[in-house]
């Protein structure tokens, strides 16, 4: 345990930094969204090099309030195990009120994410099954055609696609 005890205003500044971290993160989202959809691939390697540090820092303040939670916890003399919503039950109204409403502000963000990562998923989803569906069917339309051997002769091809030359 640290010598410094965490107080609410502590809590609430880590709080405020996960949903400004979050907040990031959606930002990105939709950038990668817009690269997807515009087939923009080059952009997505900047991307996800952002969202990786985005999701880092996440994890970084996620650890730091799970531990100034336990410490607050212990200095005051709460019962274990210990919860969000146990430790704002137990804080006094005064100090409970403001790091409730940034912890519900904290949790609404984080949901968005997860909607946001969700949608990226399902674009990315419906690109693949199109793109899977072009290729199938480019494939049964050429599976046996007439086309021309290395010697110059005519000669059935089965193949999942060849090119014509024309002229």
């Amino acid at each position: 345990m640290s010598s410094h005890t965490p107080t609410p205003a502590d809590l609430s500044r880590l709080l405020d930094q996960g949903e400004a971290a979050c907040r990031a993160l959606l930002k990105t989202l939709e950038d990668e969204r817009q690269a997807v959809r515009s087939l923009a691939i080059e952009k997505l390697h900047s991307i996800n090099g952002e969202r990786l540090t985005l999701l880092e820092s996440l994890q970084r303040l996620a650890r730091e309030a799970d531990e100034s939670l336990r410490d607050l916890v212990a200095r005051r003399g709460f019962p274990r195990p210990t919860s969000w919503q146990a430790v704002l039950d137990r804080l006094a109204p005064e100090e409970a009120g403001e790091l409730r409403a940034r912890h519900r502000s904290l949790v609404e963000a984080a949901e968005s994410v997860r909607e946001g990562l969700r949608r990226n998923g399902d674009l990315v989803d419906a690109i693949r099954t199109m793109i899977d569906q072009a290729l199938s069917a480019g494939s049964a339309a050429v599976q046996e055609r007439q086309g021309y051997g290395s010697d110059g002769r005519r000669a059935s091809v089965a193949a999942n696609g060849f090119l014509y030359q024309q002229g």
